[in-house]
């Protein structure tokens, strides 16, 4: 090696080393989840006080692994990066509109509903019926055989009307 690398590689060392040049952004464990809004955080046995939260990470746990960036007035975590969050801390949701076909009066019609895999196992599925008379001619509409992947929905009228009903699917992850 030259003498004019050895140089040079000693010189970018020495300001590495120094503390000068400081990288942006780092990863950090939240270490203490403040009243004031604040979090602390930890990273290479340093404590980061009073780390600024993002309005898209107003929920830390302690434990959680997190992305802080340096501003001019501090800290901010910018969000969470751990890769499995905790158990019930995420609302996987889906949703949609269905139409259900009702040839005859006062008959049960059925639907079924398929909808790309919700990731929890504990599904609850709510629906509402889209009707232009409110009240009047629906005798019912259930949902049953919940999974999370679907359901079928059941409808009841008065009339022949074919019917639209919302619906969503939701399951904690």
């Amino acid at each position: 090696m030259a003498a004019v690398d050895r140089l040079l590689d000693a010189a970018v060392l020495a300001v590495k080393n120094s503390g000068l040049i400081e990288s942006v952004s780092r990863m950090a464990t939240v270490t203490a989840v403040n009243g004031d809004g604040t979090i602390d955080v930890q990273r290479n046995g340093d404590t980061f006080p009073s780390v600024r939260l993002l309005m898209s990470h107003l929920s830390p746990l302690v434990g959680d692994t997190v992305q802080i960036l340096k501003s001019r007035g501090g800290y901010v975590c910018i969000g969470i990066i751990a890769s499995t969050p905790p158990l019930g801390s995420v609302l996987d949701i889906r949703t949609g509109r269905t139409r259900i076909l009702v040839p005859a009066t006062n008959t049960t019609y059925s639907q079924a509903v398929t909808f790309p895999k919700l990731r929890g196992s504990n599904v609850s599925i709510q629906a509402t019926v889209i009707s232009t008379v409110p009240g009047s001619d629906v005798l019912g509409l259930t949902v049953a055989s919940a999974s999370t992947s679907g359901f079928t929905a059941y409808l009841r009228r008065t009339s022949a009307t074919d019917t639209d009903i919302y619906w969503t699917a939701m399951s904690y992850v």
